[in-house]
C-alpha cells in the first residue's frame, strides 16, 4: 500500500505527493474498501493525516516525506494532548485512543491544548488555544488496545506521548492558511474533504457485499429449494432495493461534494452552503 502510495493520497505535489482531488481521493478508497474494509480504512486516515501536512513549512513537511515521497501518517482529530511552551517548541504529554494505522506509521499527528501552566492557554477570540505536534513514530508508546470482532486490520490502538520536546517547525494549526496554495488545502474545506473520502469507506464495503452476493447467487441453491438464488423473485427485489439504497447515497455525495470542491476551486467568498450540504451527505 505504501509503494503505491495509498497513505498519501493527498499529499502536496510539491513534496512528490499526488494532491489528488476530494473525489478522486474517494474512489481509491471506495476501490480499496471493495476488497477490504480495514484497508480502505487505513488508506482514508493516512491520507487524511497527509492533508493536513500540508500546514507544515515545505521544508520540514519535505524532509518528513522523504524522496521518493512516502509518508504514512497516523493521529487524531481530536486535541486529546497538553503541550506546554519552552524554548524552541514546546513539551508534550498525554495518551491518545483509536490511532487507526499507527503499527505501520512513521509521523504521528497529535492535536494538543496548549497550556499555560496547569491551565489551558486562551487565543485572542477567548476560546482554548489549540494547535498539533508532529512526532516522529518511534517516540510513542503504542499500547495494544484493539481487540475487536471486525475492522481487525485498522490496528487503532492507543498510544502514549511522555514527555516529547516537539520542534517549533513541527507545529502547525489548520484554523490557520496552510503553507501550500491551491483548493484543496484550503481551510474551510479541509475537514470535510476528509470526511468525503471517508465515505468511500462504507460505500466501498457495501458495494463489495453486494459483487460477493450476486457472484454467489449464480450457483448456490439452499436446502429448501433446488432454484438458484438469482432466479428467485424474493433475492431478486432484495438485491434491487440495496442496489437502489448504495447508488443514490453514492450519487448523493458525489454531487454535493463535487459542488463544495467547484465552490473551492472557484474562490467562493462563502461556500457554507456547498460545505454543508456535502456534510450531510457523507452523515
Amino acid at each position: 500500500m505504501a509503494d503505491a502510495g495509498l497513505f498519501q493520497l493527498m499529499l502536496p505535489k510539491s513534496v512528490g505527493g499526488q494532491e489528488l482531488s476530494p473525489l478522486e481521493a474517494f474512489e481509491v478508497v471506495e476501490r480499496v474498501s471493495m476488497a477490504d474494509g480495514s484497508a480502505g480504512w487505513c488508506s482514508m486516515i493516512a491520507t487524511g493525516v497527509s492533508l493536513i501536512a500540508a500546514w507544515l513549512p515545505p521544508e520540514v513537511l519535505r524532509d518528513m516525506a522523504s524522496n521518493p515521497a512516502g509518508l504514512r501518517g497516523a493521529g487524531s482529530l481530536r486535541p486529546n494532548g497538553k503541550a506546554w511552551p519552552v524554548d524552541g517548541g514546546y513539551r508534550m504529554h498525554r495518551s491518545y485512543d483509536f490511532a487507526s494505522g499507527i503499527s505501520h506509521a512513521d509521523w504521528i499527528y497529535c492535536p494538543c491544548f496548549i497550556m499555560d501552566g496547569d491551565d489551558v492557554a486562551k487565543n485572542e477570540a477567548g476560546a482554548p488555544d489549540v494547535g498539533a505536534m508532529w512526532i516522529p513514530a518511534d517516540q510513542a508508546q503504542v499500547v495494544d488496545t484493539w481487540s475487536v470482532v471486525g475492522m481487525r486490520g485498522t490496528g487503532s490502538h492507543d498510544f502514549i506521548v511522555e514527555d516529547v520536546f516537539v520542534p517549533e517547525s513541527h507545529t502547525c494549526f489548520v484554523g490557520e492558511a496552510a503553507q501550500e496554495k491551491g483548493p484543496l488545502y484550503d481551510r474551510r474545506m479541509v475537514v470535510t474533504s476528509i470526511f468525503v473520502m471517508l465515505a468511500g469507506m462504507p460505500l466501498g464495503i457495501a458495494r463489495g457485499a453486494i459483487n460477493e452476493l450476486i457472484e454467489l447467487a449464480t450457483d448456490q441453491t439452499t436446502s429448501g429449494s433446488s432454484t438458484l438464488l438469482r432466479d428467485r423473485p424474493a433475492v431478486q427485489a432484495k438485491v434491487g432495493e440495496t442496489e437502489a439504497i448504495l447508488s443514490s447515497a453514492r450519487a448523493y455525495v458525489l454531487s454535493t461534494a463535487g459542488a463544495a470542491w467547484m465552490a473551492a476551486c472557484d474562490g467562493k467568498e462563502d461556500p457554507s452552503r456547498e460545505i454543508a450540504g456535502a456534510r450531510l451527505a457523507v452523515t
